[in-house]
Parts: structure tokens; sequence; C-alpha cells
């Protein structure tokens, strides 16, 4: 090391490590408010490199303690001390896993505090020996996922061979971390009946969670796919995509940043999950990527005991009980899931190396009970009724080319003769088939004394099969997942600590593929009409059940692959505990949009159907839908300070710097509307124009989080905590906000369509129009502002009893500048009438008089461009506010029970 080096180093050695935390607080602070003048002043990668640089400086400085950052391994610390009050230096703490045996020894410093950093989760015995005193064993320690437990052992003066062994667990009150989570052990995972065995749907016991109401399913016509198949959860106020999951230290969050999941909408291995914590707000600056909850959880691992199990579970209706509003001789639906499997752990090589491997099956078939609307008899005829009671009737000529599409509606005979109205109403059953496969393997080595390596590999796979409501077609929705990640965690001193993890996550989503026609009209070529069209187009008649061809549904294919690499280091000095880190993921998300693929005819009646007279017929050219790819990267890098400024309390002092690229087309194929200001002045004044990145400016340049937070035990006994922190979240702009409408827009997708079209089957129509002016375009915000949100919290948490905790909270935050999306931008703005409200103008009826004032004509913004098939915009100008009481009363399993109450009672705008 050159001498000037060599010195630097030396004198950053010498200043008090609490200048150095407190900087790092300023620093934060001081760039988050004026990181405009900073960033003048300097170039934006040289703060970057700066923050960074001291971050590296202080692994290097200092001696380490506390730390369960990003990593998912535990933390267990505290301080030894006497009978007296008094601390006890150079007394060795030795820990070990009673499942695997391993042993980690750290010994107390100068101020009698110890720290096991990245400690995989377990159950735990403790010894601790000092000179002049009696030995203390303290066994069942439960030491959770990522979770920051607190020690205090006394020692009593005695002989070093007597030893005092303790049974009782000791409290479970957060003595040194301000986070408001929870963990959900491995009894509750493997206990608790789970609808679809989703071990993620457990988040929603935590105070603050909730699983959105509205959600779709994966059925023949619905999206749920294209919003991320996995359980939507919204935290404390948090959109579903603010969410973080990850497995063993690996984001697997899906390509709408949302929950995991396959076809069948639940995220299957519950035997594999060993435990997973629910962070719902203010975690400290080792958690990123997102300003919502984080849901981290860990694979089981083999022990040095073999051990597995196997099950079936069996939903067959002959167990349901019927509906309180079904008719007495109305049968139960049809319904079979059956989920299997089996899981086994154990040595390869007794302490030292393991294994544990899972699978488990879905195959499920259900009915898709549903009520469909098709011609009466007389009404294929063109016989139609014109009053509602069917008195008086009239006739039209129904048109051949319409005659050919009739016999896909179909009219059971039983109701073959109801013809006192135009429409003949009946439930159909479409059977929905899924299967699925779930694996995961996880591979765990002792290197040596100092060195731990682990290995994981997540398999999920499989399709979900339904039929069309009128049973014509057959289409598919398929999903697979796969995780691989790998771990080793060196540790280089009793308190030094450094773990590197890398690892992928791949996702596949494929919606509404062909697979066949039951009704072979359906798949015919002869009934073909569109451009491109390969069998009959999809007909939509006002008030009747639409025929859908085979292919005619919208048809999206999703592929997405995130890699990730991340190392963390734990370092303490005196009562700090640093912990320093950085992360980089490189995110590719393909996205193939096929939009009305065999066509989609629509008409206003059913006597506009039998005379052949559609509104309009939409199809995209021969070859017009282009896959998109998009490509961003996340680089991260954060400082952690947990310093105990005396026994009974904690500081929470931590910064974190999160950007991202902009984000880019793989093949520079991007284009868009990129201003809306004086659209009407000529044709081309607001055109789509390509660009490189979806916006100019890059907003995440700014994204310094900083942080604080403290944990303070009034009593000093270590069963009451007052803890309160807050902090900068950032909301980061990632390819989900963008993906769906650049694929269904200029130049990905060009759908055209003909006012003025005729059915006439295995005919293409030849005036269909793709006029560039009318199709649909995209507009993005160019200048977006950061998206960041500011979360808050206070709360008591308290030691009723043994086995009894409460908490008592209120947690808060402020969103803004999020994005955006919408269906069309390009509207007719309204006016401000005389009683002072906004009114939307009509084109086709503007006057004084129907409220629109002077305006002279009802415009669009963009009058040139998008027609009647819009602008889809992406801004940023959308804000949310949250404030609630959040309670929870734990009891912890004793004598063969557990269980848990919690309570939110809060206010959410957005």
């Amino acid at each position: 090391m050159p001498f000037a080096a060599a010195e630097t180093l030396k004198i950053l050695q010498e200043i008090h490590a609490e200048t150095i935390s407190l900087a790092f607080l300023f620093s934060g602070f001081l760039l988050t408010q004026h990181a405009e003048a900073v960033l003048k002043l300097f170039p934006m990668r040289t703060v970057v490199l700066l923050t960074l640089g001291a971050a590296l400086v202080s692994i290097s400085t200092f001696t380490p303690m506390r730390v369960a950052a990003q990593v998912v391994g535990a933390t267990l610390s505290g301080v030894v001390t006497d009978a007296t009050g008094a601390i006890v230096p150079e007394a060795i703490v030795s820990i070990k896993n009673t499942g695997t045996d391993a042993t980690r020894k750290v010994p107390t410093n100068a101020e009698g505090i110890y720290s096991a950093t990245n400690l995989l989760p377990g159950n735990y015995e403790v010894r601790v020996e000092a000179k002049g005193f009696s030995t203390i064993v303290q066994q069942a320690i439960e030491l959770n996922v990522g979770a920051e437990q607190t020690l205090n052992p006394v020692l009593k003066r005695g002989a070093v061979d007597e030893v005092v062994v303790v049974t009782a667990a000791p409290p479970s009150v957060q003595l040194s971390s301000s986070t408001v989570g929870a963990t959900v052990d491995s009894t509750t995972v493997r206990e608790l009946p789970l609808n679809g065995r989703d071990w993620t749907s457990l988040a929603a016991l935590e105070p603050g969670v909730v699983s959105i109401p509205s959600q779709v399913g994966t059925g023949i016509s619905a999206n749920k796919g294209n919003r991320g198949f996995g359980n939507q959860l919204s935290d404390s106020g948090h959109r579903p995509n603010e969410n973080t999951y990850r497995v063993n230290g690996l984001n697997i969050n899906d390509y709408s940043n949302g929950a995991p999941g396959g076809a069948t909408g639940s995220n299957l291995g519950v035997d594999a999950i060993s435990e997973f914590s629910v962070l719902t707000a203010t975690y400290t600056a080792e958690y990123g990527r997102t300003s919502g909850a984080v849901i981290n959880a860990i694979t089981k691992s083999g022990t040095n005991q073999f051990h597995g199990n196997a099950y079936i579970f069996d939903r067959d209706k002959i167990f349901d009980a019927k509906n309180f509003f079904d008719a007495h001789d109305q049968p139960i639906p049809s319904f079979r899931r059956v989920q299997f499997g089996g899981s086994v752990g154990g040595p390869i090589y007794k302490d030292h190396s393991f294994i544990f491997g899972d699978y488990e099956g879905v195959r499920q078939n259900q009915a898709g009970s549903q009520t469909v609307n098709v011609p009466s008899a007389n009404a294929r005829k063109g016989i139609l009724c014109v009053d509602p009671a069917c008195a008086t009737t009239t006739t039209v000529a129904v048109d051949p080319a319409s005659a050919e599409y009739l016999p896909l509606y179909p009219l059971p005979a039983s109701v073959a003769n109801i013809n006192n109205s135009n429409t003949v109403s009946f439930a159909t059953a479409s059977p929905i088939i899924a299967s699925e496969n779930y694996f995961t393997i996880r591979f765990d080595q002792r290197l040596g004394a100092n060195d731990n390596l682990s290995a994981t590999y997540v398999y999920d796979s499989g399709p979900q099969q339904q039929s069309d409501p009128l049973n014509n077609v057959i289409h598919q929705v398929f999903s697979r997942r796969q995780l691989g990640g790998v771990e080793e965690t060196h540790i280089f001193s009793p308190n030094v600590t450094n773990t590197v993890r890398i690892g992928g996550n791949r996702v596949r989503g494929d919606i509404n593929l062909p697979l066949t026609a039951t009704n072979p009209l359906a798949g015919s070529k002869s009934l073909a009409f569109a451009p491109g069209g390969n069998a009959t187009p999809k007909i939509s008649v006002s008030g009747f059940t639409p025929i859908l061809g085979l292919g005619g549904n919208n048809e999206f294919f999703h592929h997405y692959t995130s890699y990730q690499a991340d190392d963390d280091a734990f370092v303490t000095r005196g009562t700090h505990s640093f912990k320093f880190g950085f992360s980089f993921e490189r995110i590719q998300y393909n996205i193939l949009e096929s939009l009305s693929p065999n066509g989609n005819v629509s008409y206003r009646s059913l006597a506009n159907f039998l005379t052949n007279a559609p509104v309009k017929l939409n199809a995209h050219a021969p070859g017009g839908s282009t896959g998109l790819g998009l490509r961003q990267s996340i680089f991260a890098g954060y400082v952690q300070d947990d310093w105990r400024v005396k026994s009974n309390l904690t500081l929470n002092l931590g910064l974190r710097y999160e950007m991202t690229t902009l984000p880019t087309e793989a093949k520079g194929r991007l284009q868009a509307i990129t201003t809306l200001a004086n659209c009407g002045a000529s044709p081309t004044a607001c055109g789509p124009v390509p660009i490189k990145t979806q916006f100019k400016d890059n907003p995440t340049l700014k994204n310094f989080e900083p942080r604080f937070g403290f944990s303070y035990d009034p009593y000093g006994n270590g069963r009451t905590a007052i803890r309160g922190a807050a902090g900068l979240f950032d909301v980061l702009p990632l390819p989900y906000i963008f993906a769906l409408n650049d694929a269904a827009t200029n130049p990905f997708q060009i759908v055209g369509s003909d006012t003025a079209a005729k059915l006439t089957p295995g005919t293409v129509d030849p005036n269909i129009k793709f006029d560039p002016s009318r199709i649909r375009q995209r507009y993005v915000q160019q200048d977006p502002a950061r998206s960041y949100v500011f979360n808050w919290s206070l709360n008591v948490q308290t030691q009723l009893s043994q086995t009894l905790v409460m908490m008592v909270g209120y947690v808060g935050s402020r969103s803004v500048h999020l994005a955006y999306e919408a269906d069309d931008i390009n509207l007719v703005q309204p006016a401000l009438t005389s009683a002072g409200l906004l009114f939307p103008c009509n084109p086709a009826n503007l006057s004084p008089g129907n409220g629109c004032g002077t305006q002279a004509t009802g415009t669009k913004i963009d009058p040139n461009f998008g027609g009647p098939a819009g602008i889809r915009p992406a801004q940023f100008d959308g804000a949310a506010t949250y404030e609630a009481l959040q309670a929870q009363l734990k009891k912890e399993m004793a004598y063969g029970i557990q269980g848990q109450v919690s309570f939110t009672w809060g206010r959410c705008r957005d």
C-alpha cells in the first residue's frame, strides 16, 4: 500500500466510530435534500463511488458486530454481565445449532458485547463461559429468518465446571431493531389450513397486510396472468407491486413485480419453507428494491438426522356442503383437487454435508359454472320479439354469411322451444383442468470452521386448460418458474463475517394458447375473415355471450429473467454494529402480445348480427405482432449502523443508494409520443418518434435513502421496547410499469379496423385499414420526478407472560410521483360550467346550452394520432397517503397451543 494511503487508513482508524456513523446519516440527508446542488459540483459517478468507497473503507477500518442484512440468516447478540450488572469482557459465547451441531464461538469485547451474524435459522443452545464464573447454558433459543435476537446472559460467581442450565425461552421482544414485522414460523406454515397451500397468503395474518379482494382468476377471458399469477397483497396502503418476495436471499418477484405463483394462482412449496418473515414498515437500509412489505423466506435444510414426510390432500365435491342459496334439487358443482407429495432431508456426511428435497403435485378439475345467453330458435330464423312479452314479432332476412356462424351458439333441446324472447339463458359448466409440478432441492456444505456454502434450485411448472363459455374451443394458460442460487459465508474472525450470493430467477407466463376446437366450426379456416386469421373470428353481439374461434382470444407471452449478485459484510467496533453491502440485478423482460388474432367483429344488436351489419371489425395486420424486449439494471449500496448507545437504547442509522439504468429495448425499437403540447398545430406536431430509452431524464440518480430508528427498553429488563423509525424508500421505474402497454401499441402491435365490414366467411376483408394515424399509440412522460415513499412508525412491544407478546403502534406513509398507466389519454378536455362543474364536451353536440360554454370545438388533445384506438400514457403523477393503528397479540407455542390476533384501523387514499 502506498505511504499516503497507509497514513490515510491509519487516520481513519483513529476517528471515533460515532463520528463516521453520524456523518453517513447526515450525508444521506444532505444528498437527499440538496441532490441537485451536489450533482452540479460533482459528476454522478463521483458521488456514487465516494459513498460506496466510504463504506468499503469502513469495512476495512472497524471490527464487527451484529447484522441481519439482506442475508436471510439470523443474528444473536447481547451483553454479558454479572449479578451486579457489571460487564464481563472476554467471555466465550458458544452458539450451537441443535440440528446440525454447527457451533459458532464469539468472545465478548471490552464493553461485554458479543455478536454472531448470519446464523442459519433454527433451534439453538448458547453456552457462556468466563474465568471466575459458573458456566450458563441457555436452551430453547429459536432464531428466525432475518431476525435480530437479543440474549443478555447474567453470570454468577462460582467454579467454571459448575453449569447452570436455563430451559425457559428468553423474551422475544425486539430490543435492537426498529423494524415493524413478524415471523411466520414453521409450525404456522405447516399446520394452518391453506386454500391451495399457498404459503405467501399467510402474510395476511400480520397487521396492515390485506389480500386484494378483487383479484381476477385465470379463466378464458380473465387476465390474472398478465398481472402476475401470485396472490396480490397490500401492505400498509402500498400497492401490490411495491412488495418484494425473497427465498434464501434471492428476489423471486415475477414479471409484474408481484408475488410468485403458478397457473393455478397458488405459490406451492409449503413443505419446503422453513419459515418466513414479513417486514411491513420502516425496515433498515439493507433492504431495498421496494417500499412495501418484504416477504423473506428460507427453505428447509438437512440436519444430522434423516427426516421426511409424505402427504395427500383430496378436495372433492362429496365433502362439500351445499351453498346456502342453492335450490334443494340443484347439484353441488363438480370440483376435484388432489395435492400430493413428500419431502426428505438429512446428512450426506455428518456435521459437514446436508441435503433436502421436496416435491409437490397438483391435479385439479373444476367446473367453471356460468350462465350464457344465446339466440332463441325463432330468433335464428329471423323472427324477433318486438315487446318483452313477445306478443308482437317482426321478421328480418337472415344473411347467409351470418347463418354460417349461428351453429356456434349452442341450444340444448330442453330449451329449444322457448321462443317467448329473443334470448335464451342457461347454465353451462366449462371444465378447468390444471396439472402443476413443484420441486426444490437445497444443499449445504461446511467447507471448514470458517466457511459455509449453500445451493438452492426451485422448479415449478404446469398448464391450466379451460374451454370458452359456449364450449366451442379449449385454450391454455401455462406458467413455469425456476430459481437457482449459491451463497458462501466466510468468517474472517469471530467479529467479521462476509456473505456472497449469486443467482437467477426465470419466469414464463403464456396466456390463452389455443389447444383444440371441440366444435369443428370454431377451428374452421373456411369461417376465417380477418387478415392473418386462421379460424373463426371473435363475434361480439350486445347482450349475448361472445363467439370465440380457436386462437381468437388475445394472446400474451411473458418471458422474464433476473440475474442477481450480492455481497454483504458485517462489522463491529465497540458498541457499533456496521453492515455494508452491494447488490446488482440485471432484468431481461420479453413480452409478445397478439390482440384480436382472428379479428373481432362487433354488433350493436341481434338484428344487426342477423342482417350482417356490424359496427366494425378490429384485426391486427399480418405480422403486426412483434416481441418487445425491455432491459434494465439495478445498482445498490448501503451502510447500516446499529449503535448500542446504552444498554437499553439502540439506534438504527442507515443510508442506502439505489439507482436503475434507463429502460431500453433489446433491438432499439422503442417509439412514443413525447409531448402533448400544441398538438393541433400540425399533423406532425405531436407524432410518435423513435426513443432510445423510455424517458430522457433518469430520476433514480438521486435515490439516496436515509433511514433512522430506535429501540428503547424503559425498564431495562428486556420485556418492553418502545420503538420508532422513519426513512425514505424508492419505487423504482422497473419494466413492469411499461411492458404491457408498450407491447400493445405501435410499433409492436398494429391493429387496424373497418367500420363498414361485412362478414364474408373464408374471404379476407379487403377494406381493413392500418392507417398509422389511427393505430394505438404510446405517450411516455420524458421528465419523471423521483418516485419515492416516506414511511414512519412508532410502537410499543411488551411481553405479558412467558409466551404472550403484545404490540400496539402507529404506522404511516406518504407516496409521491407514483407511476400511473391508463387505456387512453387522448380525450376531449372538459369545460368549466357556470355552476363550477367540469363537464365533458361531446364533439358531436357542442352548444352553450349543453354546458360547454363558449368552447368552440371538442378537439382531443392530439387530434392527429391515436384515432379511436387511443393513446396509452405512462405518467408519474400518482400520490398516496396511509395512516393506521396496528396491534397484535401473539401467543407463542406452549403445551401444543399457539395463536395470534391482529387488528388494523387505518385509512388509505391513493
